[in-house]
């Protein structure tokens, strides 16, 4: 999303810039997010703020993980029959480094992820971001041709 990166003083604003621009070339009405909770301290979900009160061309947001369980989710997504293939697409320090880039997100993943203190398992919190490139219901699997990381002092991920 090209137009995050044009104005950093009005971050929303360059948001739905960046939707109506994705919307002309694809010609989509929803946004469909991964989103299960608030983060932080926050009262809205951020995506939902933006298309309620800047113009994205009538882009709507659906949350359909929305108030779940999150350990269940996760579960759900990981077992037969959805086994969805998650990659890691961009991670937080402390609580990870360069290498999660990329990386399934699965059994042995959430198995390390466990052991890290103040770690959100679904990442709700920032911790991570992931991208399902994977699964029962995708015609074909998503393909990235970008291995150029991107990185800052405290975030890692992919461009």
């Amino acid at each position: 999303l090209e137009g995050l990166n044009e104005d950093k003083t009005n971050y929303k604003e360059a948001y739905a810039a960046a939707i109506r621009t994705v919307r002309r070339e694809y010609n989509f009405d929803y946004i469909i997010t991964g989103d299960i909770d608030f983060v932080h301290d926050s009262t809205t979900n951020f995506l939902q703020q933006v298309c309620a009160h800047h113009d994205t061309n009538g882009v709507q947001v659906l949350l359909p993980l929305w108030q779940q369980s999150r350990i269940d989710l996760l579960h759900e997504m990981l077992a037969p029959p959805n086994e969805f293939e998650i990659r890691f697409s961009c991670v937080k320090t402390p609580h990870f480094d360069e290498t999660w880039i990329g990386r399934r997100l699965d059994a042995a993943a959430l198995d390390e992820m466990s052991r890290r203190e103040g770690l959100d398992l679904t990442g709700e919190n920032g911790e991570y971001h992931t991208m399902v490139v994977n699964g029962r219901l995708y015609h074909d699997k998503t393909k990235n041709d970008n291995n150029n990381n991107n990185s800052s002092n405290s975030n890692q991920g992919l461009e």
